[in-house]
């Protein structure tokens, strides 16, 4: 490893290129629930439609850590760690943390995401950027503790949801969160409807980056069988419901899963940032504070 630094109870460790290249080619549960208009439009190409193809993309797509970088990145963990020890937060990390430098081609130039129990970035992380990017780190850590954090914006957990196959075509899959597995109740006209968020593409893959292709929308889920599934029917739009904004709060407009709002409520909690929803913050400070 490039370097190491003791972080929150945790070891940081700053991949070498080779070494990012490893872990961005290497099978896990990400690559291997990507559907297959992930692995072109990840791949830019709709003749790569493997997860072969996705991964060794992605390790062609490692960067090194400069010196400089590192101790820039040093200093935003420093005081990251002295907000999250005055909110007195009991945080629990894996016992190592990786960071990878990546191009970040790979997720269609984001800035930041996460596999297993590493961060990759596209350049040195701000404090926003790398708390962000924590949370899902903690999250998978932590699942008993995802779902509270989940149920406080009005999500439940459900079991793995299944696509019918006429969506499992087209879906898009968020490495930070891959799997739908919660539901919220929402209000469409008279009735109460259980729904999950989706990310979706608007049509099958033919060029350009995925992002242009993304559609946010609710899917109805009901029990089949014992299996949540999405029914296909055509979805509903996030502004056509009640009770959606309500029960998520008005603080972010990042909403593609419950995953990316609750990173953004604890980002914001950790910064002591001014926001519109504050109840939201404070019950995720209360039980990141037990």
């Amino acid at each position: 490893m490039e370097s190491t630094v003791s972080f929150l109870g945790s070891s940081i460790e700053f991949a070498s290129k080779t070494e990012a290249a490893q872990l961005l080619g290497t099978s896990d549960a990400f690559s291997e629930s990507m559907s297959a208009f992930d692995f072109s439009a990840k791949n830019e190409n709709p003749f790569k439609n493997t997860e072969k193809d996705y991964l060794l993309f992605a390790a062609e797509q490692a960067k090194e850590w400069s010196t400089s970088d590192i101790n820039d990145t040093k200093e935003v963990m420093k005081k990251i760690e002295e907000k999250v020890l005055k909110l007195g937060l009991k945080l629990k990390l894996p016992n190592t943390i990786t960071l990878v430098l990546s191009t970040c081609a790979e997720e269609g130039g984001a800035e930041g995401y996460t596999r297993e129990n590493y961060i990759v970035f596209k350049n040195k992380p701000s404090e926003h950027l790398f708390l962000h990017e924590l949370w899902h780190i903690i999250s998978r850590e932590n699942q008993s503790l995802r779902d509270a954090a989940y149920e406080i914006i009005g999500f439940k957990k459900t079991g793995r949801i299944q696509f019918p196959a006429e969506l499992e075509s087209l879906r898009i899959t968020n490495p930070d969160a891959p799997f739908i597995e919660h539901t919220i109740d929402v209000e469409i006209g008279d009735e109460t409807k259980e729904v999950a968020i989706c990310t979706m593409a608007s049509a099958p893959y033919s060029e350009g980056s995925f992002f242009k292709y993304l559609m946010i929308v609710l899917y109805e889920a009901t029990s089949i069988d014992g299996q949540m599934t999405l029914i296909s029917s055509p979805p509903y739009a996030i502004d056509k419901v009640q009770g959606f904004r309500e029960k998520i709060g008005n603080n972010t407009n990042y909403i593609i899963h419950p995953e990316e709002i609750t990173a953004e409520h604890f980002t914001m909690m950790v910064m002591e940032s001014d926001v519109k929803s504050q109840q939201q913050i404070d019950e995720l400070k209360a039980l990141l504070q037990k």
